[in-house]
C-alpha cells in the first residue's frame, strides 16, 4: 500500500495540475482630511504539466480590479495572460531521464507485490508444516502410549514367571526399568505435543487456551497423495513385488532419473524454474537494472 501511494504521487507529478487564487484587500486613507475608501480584487488561475520527456508546459491568467468606494467611484481593471514552454536540451532531456522517478515507483510497486506473494507462499508452507508437525507429534504420543502399555503388560508377565520360579528377580528389575523409561518417553511426547500445538495456535493468531480439533486422517491422505503423485503407478507396483533376499544386490536410483519420482528434475531445469518463478531472484534481477538506470541518470547530472 505504501509503494502504491508513492506511485500515485509520482504519477501526479506528470499529470495536469491546476491552481487558483482569489484575494480581496480593503483600504482607507485619512491623510487628506476626508476618508477615502478603496478596494482591490485579484484573481489568478494557472495550469502546468510536465511531460514524460521533460518538457514543462504552463499557462496563467490573472485579473485585477481596483475601485474607489468614495467620491466618483473611479475603478480600473487589469488583465494578464501568459503561456510558456520549457524544453530541456542537455541536462534532464529524454524520457529515460525525466521519467525515471515514475519508472522506479512502478517497479517498486511490482517488487512489493512480489514480496507479498513470496510472504503468502512462505506463510502457507509454515502453517502447513506446523500443522503436520503437530499431527506427527500426536502420532508419536500414541506410539509412546502403546509402547508403555506393552511394557506394562510385559512386566506383569515377567513377574508371574518369577513367582512361578521360571525367571530370576533381576529380569523383573530390568523390565521395570524399561517400563519407567517408556513412561518418561510418553510424558515427554505429551509435553512436546502441547508445545507444538501452542506454537501452531500462535502462528495462526489464536490464543494458546483455544480449543481446536485436529484431523488425524490428514496424515493418511498425505501419505496416499504421496503414493499417487510422487511415486506414480510404476513405483506403486513395486510394493506388491516379492521381497528379495537380504543378500541380493542393491541398486540405488540416482536423482534426476525417471524412476526417482515424478517431481524430480535435472539441475539445469531446476535452475531455470527458479529464475522464472522465485520472487526474490526476480527482485534481485530487477534491482540490477535499476542500478544501471541510476548510473545513467547520475551521468546526466554531471
Amino acid at each position: 500500500f505504501a509503494a502504491a501511494l508513492e506511485l500515485d504521487k509520482a504519477r501526479h507529478d506528470f499529470a495536469n495540475q491546476f491552481k487558483s487564487e482569489l484575494s480581496a484587500l480593503g483600504s482607507r486613507d485619512r491623510t487628506s482630511g476626508e476618508g477615502v475608501k478603496g478596494a482591490e480584487y485579484e484573481g489568478n488561475i494557472g495550469w502546468n504539466r510536465t511531460l514524460e520527456n521533460g518538457t514543462q508546459l504552463s499557462a496563467n491568467f490573472a485579473a485585477g480590479l481596483a475601485q474607489l468606494l468614495t467620491g466618483d467611484h473611479v475603478s480600473s481593471v487589469g488583465l494578464q495572460a501568459d503561456a510558456s514552454v520549457k524544453i530541456p536540451l542537455l541536462r534532464g532531456a529524454g524520457a529515460h531521464i525525466a521519467r525515471e522517478p515514475l519508472t522506479q515507483a512502478e517497479r517498486d510497486v511490482l517488487y512489493a507485490v512480489w514480496r507479498f506473494e513470496a510472504y503468502k507462499q512462505s506463510f502457507a508452507v509454515d502453517v502447513a508444516s506446523s500443522y503436520l508437525a503437530v499431527l506427527r507429534q500426536m502420532n508419536q504420543v500414541k506410539n509412546a502410549e502403546e509402547n508403555y502399555r506393552g511394557l506394562i503388560a510385559s512386566t506383569r508377565r515377567i513377574r508371574r514367571q518369577v513367582e512361578a520360579g521360571r525367571l530370576k528377580q533381576i529380569q523383573v528389575d530390568q523390565a521395570q526399568q524399561d517400563e519407567l523409561t517408556a513412561r518418561n518417553r510418553w510424558v515427554s511426547a505429551q509435553q512436546d505435543y502441547l508445545s507444538r500445538l501452542d506454537e501452531f495456535k500462535r502462528l495462526i493468531g489464536l490464543p494458546t487456551d483455544a480449543n481446536i480439533a485436529l484431523d488425524r486422517e490428514e496424515l493418511t491422505r498425505l501419505s496416499q497423495s504421496y503414493k499417487d503423485t510422487i511415486l506414480g503407478p510404476d513405483d506403486a507396483q513395486d510394493v506388491n513385488e516379492p521381497v528379495p533376499p537380504a543378500d541380493a544386490p542393491i541398486e540405488l536410483t540416482a536423482a534426476g532419473t525417471a524412476r526417482a519420482g515424478r517431481l524430480e528434475m535435472s539441475p539445469e531445469e531446476a535452475v531455470g524454474t527458479a529464475f522464472e518463478r522465485r520472487h526474490d531472484l526476480l527482485i534481485a534481477t530487477g534491482q540490477v537494472y535499476d542500478s544501471q538506470r541510476a548510473v545513467v541518470v547520475a551521468a546526466d547530472q554531471l
